[in-house]
């Protein structure tokens, strides 16, 4: 991301990037080494809340996550062995993307996904009852006991880690989600 600031040349940009964009990292290999994209969510929610309060001080509103437009509190990237060997080495985690000389890739899983049956467990929507009923018909394969379409997590291509991609995902739940997400073990090109 610094790269792609610097390649800009704005220099009042930058320096207030640089500031306001920090990363933070997790590393915690007890409890995350081996932990499901949902263990993982259950600390990140944790965090985002925790993290929510402490860098804003005096909050405008109460923190929901489903109106975290901060991609910061909404979604984290996880970097498993294969997703590092992906980017260290010329694996081979897919078919090859037209022009790209690998699939180096990330995962970025929203925190705070519900599946379809989680959904409509609390609201008993009947359209959510009629499109699981949809999705388990198409048969998709179940990837980590998820068998629907979306699984709240997709394999980002390493090319689209950038300034660009951070503020593509703000606010994008509902609208850009759909529009770029590949499901696993489909890369997605932002």
């Amino acid at each position: 991301m610094r790269k792609s600031t610097e390649y800009h040349k704005t220099p009042d940009l930058d320096h207030s990037l640089n500031q306001s964009l920090s990363l933070t990292f997790l590393e915690d290999r007890p409890n995350f080494e081996n932990a499901s994209k949902d263990q993982l969510r259950a600390h990140f929610q944790e965090w985002a809340q925790r993290a929510y309060y402490a860098e804003n001080p005096r909050p405008f509103k109460e923190f929901n996550p489903d109106l975290a437009t901060a991609p910061r509190y909404r979604y984290f990237i996880l970097i498993n062995e294969k997703s590092l060997q992906s980017l260290l080495y010329d694996t081979e985690s897919g078919p090859r993307l037209k022009g790209l000389q690998n699939n180096g890739y990330i995962n970025f899983v929203d925190g705070w996904w519900k599946s379809l049956r989680e959904q409509y467990a609390t609201s008993q929507d009947p359209d959510l009852r009629e499109e699981i009923d949809e999705q388990l018909a198409h048969g998709y394969q179940s990837i980590e006991g998820c068998a629907e379409e979306n699984t709240g997590w997709t394999m980002l291509h390493r090319l689209d880690i950038s300034v660009d991609f951070y503020h593509y995902t703000s606010g994008f739940v509902e609208d850009v989600w759909p529009l770029y997400y590949q499901r696993p073990p489909g890369i997605a090109l932002w």
